[in-house]
């Protein structure tokens, strides 16, 4: 039984593309849409519970808090050689209607396994050391991100990100003091 914390520093993207018909004054219009999300870093405080198989193989379940920093960005652009035009806003043809972005610290839960296995003898510094492998899932929520219109910023499209999360599967390596 026991605490652990970490941190990564990341470089986790992911992109979706789409197409929709927007209806305006002339009918509709193809648009095209764009969004974006990156994971500058991620961490997490957990608790650990484990089953001691072995003198030296512990295997364990881990759950707890995570919290990362997410970047979003997202575009609708107007495709078609007609405007778009409400009581709202206007879009031009060819042309970017509505683009934005948002950074955030987020926070959500993690759970995990893993195993960890006490190598024989003293073989760092006369202390014992350990060998692990562990599988850890991250979920930092879901996030709305609204993207202002070019002409009428009082206007916004709500850009709906799917759930944030991380899988990630990781050994390593402790000296016990």
């Amino acid at each position: 039984m026991g605490i652990e914390t970490d941190f990564q520093w990341s470089d986790l993207n992911g992109s979706s593309n789409g197409a929709f018909n927007f209806a305006g004054g002339w009918g509709t219009a193809p648009h095209t849409s764009s969004a974006n999300e990156r994971i500058n870093w991620f961490g997490t405080v957990r608790g650990r519970l484990g089953y001691l198989a072995t003198p030296n193989w512990l295997v364990y379940g881990t759950g707890g808090f995570a919290y990362g920093r997410v970047e979003r960005q997202a575009t609708i652009t107007n495709v078609s050689a007609f405007s778009v035009v409400n009581s709202s806003f206007r879009c031009v043809s060819n042309a970017v209607c509505a683009t934005g972005s948002g950074t955030e610290t987020r926070g959500g839960w993690t759970a995990g396994a893993g195993w960890e296995y006490l190598l024989n003898g003293n073989l760092f510094f006369n202390r014992p050391v350990t060998v692990k492998a562990e599988y850890l899932y991250v979920n930092l929520g879901t996030n709305d991100l609204l993207i202002p219109t070019q002409n009428n910023p009082a206007v916004s499209f709500a850009t709906q990100f799917g759930e944030t999360a991380v899988h990630t599967v990781r050994a390593g390596f402790n000296v016990k003091f």
